[in-house]
């Protein structure tokens, strides 16, 4: 009984946020209404419902799951160019998208010997704010692993590379560096094609813990 009522008086310390790389499961984040930002995401609140790391050869990427109000998912992580901190925002896009986007032969050319700029032949709505017109091939075949959990803290040394999923990715930048574009190779040889869209931190309007 006295157990009991002690656990009754016994409160839980809030969590407190010192930057959005402390985001987890159930915290909100919220952006500015910027035109700079898609319009699926300007002056929008999202929920992190998962939280992964990628581990490249020269750096360890934390990566959130952000869900608004109407279900849609897209994919955040916090990247450092340059000694500056900016935001990756990620979309993932459907075959068939992707093949209205894209000349099939040309995107093919991904995987070939050569870096091929890859021309966006169709404009679609849907995906205002994610789309450049044009992107440059800079990365063939790169190996990554995948966890689906925050191992963002630890050594690379530490990370085990049977606990993540191993994978292999294209990337593709525009001529300004603002819109990227991600394929991603998995070992059951499913593939995830992503438009990503490069802005600065200062772009979240606020964060706070649930």
């Amino acid at each position: 009984m006295f157990k009991s009522l002690f656990s009754k008086n016994k409160t839980t310390p809030v969590r407190k946020l010192e930057s959005a790389q402390d985001l987890q499961v159930g915290d909100i984040i919220k952006f500015k209404p910027r035109s700079i930002l898609p319009p699926q995401v300007q002056g929008k609140q999202f929920e992190v419902t998962g939280v992964g790391t990628y581990q490249y050869q020269q750096q360890v990427s934390k990566e959130l799951q952000l869900r608004d109000e109407t279900d849609q998912i897209i994919f955040l992580a916090i990247e450092e160019e340059d000694g500056k901190l900016e935001l990756a925002l990620s979309l993932k896009i459907s075959r068939q998208n992707v093949l209205r986007l894209f000349d099939e032969d040309q995107f093919s050319e991904l995987w070939q010997e050569e870096y091929p700029t890859l021309q966006v032949q169709t404009v679609l709505p849907e995906l205002e704010g994610w789309v450049s017109d044009n992107y440059r091939q800079k990365e063939k075949m790169a190996e990554a692993y995948y966890y689906d959990h925050d191992c963002s803290q630890k050594p690379p040394s530490q990370f085990a590379d049977d606990d993540g999923d191993e994978l292999r990715y294209h990337e593709c930048t525009a001529e300004d560096e603002s819109y990227g574009l991600s394929v991603e190779i998995w070992a059951d040889g499913s593939t995830d094609v992503s438009l990503v869209v490069y802005t600065p931190i200062d772009m979240i309007e606020d964060f706070w813990p649930m």
